[in-house]
């Protein structure tokens, strides 16, 4: 069920399944301008409860001024205290989701593990031709930006993608100006600015989590995760083939089982 709350004086929507105490519980964080419907297809399983967030500016949680990914991180914080502060959590992540994941990770004592799915990362601002192209899908200004950037999340769109990518891309003004007012400030200078990316790797160093990601990833290079676990080796990273950003819709059967794996051994 969708039910409200407020937040750390955000209104937010949220999706609820009815707790089952016998089953784990998992938390599923959302990934930039995107909302918790992206991983709809996840719910409803026999072997966990699923809770999942819209962050504000997305999905059902309106909000009409200037955000920081702090925003995020201390709101899932809260919400973990606030709801599940005596249950033991897992928390599934998608792109963006992954600062707030591994912040609740620290920070909650009962957050055992996260799966990180294509996740955002302190390399991401690594490559300054990578970043240009990024500023342009995250903070698009043209009907081409809008389309490119939801094309480009797939490893092989379809027409019913091209086709829903073009409908979009219609509304491109409404678009930018909703992604300039809540992320201008997000983008510039937290998602793309590598001063701020070298503040979220120690993140990075904690044992508890592992990556899934698809090999043809054009928003998360897979070379720049392939580096994170050489940066901390102790860290499992899947890849998937034949897989873009789209990852649960590319790579479902991947992330699901992942999912099961680390429900059944308590970690990955």
């Amino acid at each position: 069920m969708l039910l409200r709350d407020k937040i750390n004086n955000f209104e937010i929507n949220y999706y609820i399944e009815d707790i089952q105490n016998d089953k784990p519980t998992v938390l599923f964080l959302h990934g930039f301008a995107d909302s918790y419907r992206t991983f709809i297809k996840l719910f409803n399983s026999n072997e966990y409860n699923s809770v999942a967030i819209d962050f504000p500016g997305c999905g059902q949680s309106v909000y009409n001024n200037e955000l920081k990914i702090e925003d995020y991180q201390n709101l899932v914080e809260e919400f973990i205290n606030k709801n599940f502060s005596n249950k033991n959590i897992f928390i599934v992540s998608h792109s963006l989701g992954s600062a707030s994941a591994l912040y609740a990770l620290k920070n909650n004592k009962n957050v055992k593990y996260c799966l990180l799915i294509a996740p955002f990362n302190y390399l991401i601002a690594n490559d300054y031709e990578h970043v240009q192209i990024m500023s342009n899908r995250l903070l698009p200004k043209t009907f081409e930006n809008i389309y490119e950037s939801y094309t480009s999340l797939f490893y092989n769109p379809s027409e019913l993608v091209k086709n829903a990518a073009e409908r979009r891309a219609i509304s491109f003004e409404t678009i930018s100006k909703q992604r300039l007012n809540n992320f201008e400030y997000m983008v510039k200078n937290q998602i793309l600015n590598k001063e701020y990316n070298n503040s979220i790797k120690e993140l990075f160093a904690q044992k508890n989590y592992s990556i899934i990601s698809g090999f043809e990833d054009k928003f998360v290079p897979i070379n720049d995760l392939k580096q994170v676990i050489l940066d901390n080796n102790y860290i499992d990273l899947e890849i998937i083939s034949n897989c873009g950003h789209a990852t649960i819709y590319e790579g479902y059967n991947n992330v699901k089982n992942k999912i099961s794996q680390m429900l059944k051994s308590g970690k990955l």
